[in-house]
């Protein structure tokens, strides 16, 4: 009968090892998410609230991911893209992790995310034109958005920065002439 005995011994002693094992390997629980800062704030244009819905939803779908963090634009992203439209008329910031540039009455024209996708909110007239030169129209992003890509097609680098840079003119020029009500 000691025989018993000494496996029971045996099962509780690897048990108390095998918990001993498991609280270090354990992970820690990860950090509750905080929300980012509401956008409407600093961005205050009501044409702005469908992409707020949009980003706002991308970035509590990634946040609840238990598969690490998700890089929601990449830093040579964020470089390109604020130097393609730097001027001193716009405004520059970040709405639910994505880079944005918007007008003095905070009525954003152009955003960016991932790792090379500029979206440019022009009007309907002039998509057509911007996807001609590379641009795509994907309805996922809203009706008023033609993403382009901030690297390029099979251009040369110079040629396409000054396409980049006219169309992010031509999506400013408009963002002035949009009413909050139209």
């Amino acid at each position: 009968m000691r025989v018993g005995f000494e496996v029971r011994e045996t099962v509780a002693m690897f048990r108390r090892i095998l918990d001993g094992f498991a609280e270090w390997v354990r992970p820690e629980p990860a950090p509750p998410q905080v929300a980012p800062p509401e956008p409407s704030v600093e961005f205050s244009h009501p044409k702005n609230a469908e992409l707020f819905t949009l980003l706002k939803r991308w970035w509590f779908e990634s946040s609840t991911r238990s598969e690490g963090e998700y890089l929601r634009v990449h830093p040579d992203l964020i470089e390109r893209f604020r130097n393609l439209a730097a001027t001193s008329n716009v405004r520059q910031g970040a709405v639910y992790l994505r880079a944005v540039t918007a007008n003095q009455s905070g009525l954003i024209f152009a955003w960016a995310t991932g790792m090379n996708g500029i979206f440019l909110r022009l009007p309907r007239q002039l998509q057509q034109a911007a996807i001609q030169e590379g641009g795509r129209f994907d309805p996922t992003y809203g009706q008023e958005w033609i993403e382009f890509n901030a690297w390029g097609r099979s251009e040369n680098s110079s040629e396409w920065e000054r396409v980049l840079k006219r169309w992010i003119q031509i999506a400013y020029q408009d963002s002035l002439n949009l009413k909050a009500d139209s």
